[in-house]
């Protein structure tokens, strides 16, 4: 699995990151490959939107 982020970095700019989702020990159980890989993503995610703050859109109404 890949995980895909472009992010603007001026007029016409874009940055394209590539990471790919390492979902751990193939002898590893189902669940726990899943959820390494959740992990994996999510430690992506926060590094990108570390980096952009301002990108990010959370589209889960959350204080409902």
């Amino acid at each position: 699995m890949l995980s895909i982020f472009v992010m603007k970095e001026g007029v016409k700019r874009y940055r394209i990151f590539v990471d790919r989702i390492d979902a751990g020990d193939p002898g590893a159980s189902k669940r726990e490959r899943m959820e390494h890989a959740a992990r994996t993503f999510a430690a992506q995610l926060e590094r990108i939107v570390r980096r952009y703050p301002t990108q990010w859109f959370n589209y889960y109404d959350f204080w409902e």
